[in-house]
């Protein structure tokens, strides 16, 4: 298994696109084989705002409960960030957690 998972090395469809009053959203959805899991991710924006919002969703696809670790992170480089251009300052001291229950995606 790769380092941060095999999501990054395999081919993902879009399988959903869809735009409801101000709010943009689309679907992508791929498989994973080595962790035996389907993975989809539903991306919107809201006209006017200057955020993604972002909800992911996992399949199991063994028959049986296993431990699942799972972060998620914004990528900090290129093409996001151009050497020279631009310059990220946080002093990444604290982290937090959103509630199981907590959806913040537009979508749903």
């Amino acid at each position: 298994m790769p380092f941060h998972g095999e999501a990054s090395k395999q081919l993902w469809k879009v399988t959903a696109e869809e735009t409801s009053g101000k709010v943009r959203s689309f679907t992508i959805s791929s498989a994973l084989p080595l962790a035996q899991e389907n993975i989809s991710r539903t991306m919107a924006i809201v006209d006017g705002e200057n955020v993604v919002y972002v909800a992911s969703e996992l399949e199991s696809l063994v028959a049986f409960d296993r431990p699942v670790s799972w972060a998620e992170h914004a990528t900090l480089g290129p093409p996001f960030l151009e050497p020279g251009k631009l310059v990220v300052d946080m002093p990444a001291t604290n982290a937090a957690s959103a509630p199981r229950s907590r959806t913040t995606c537009p979508t749903g």
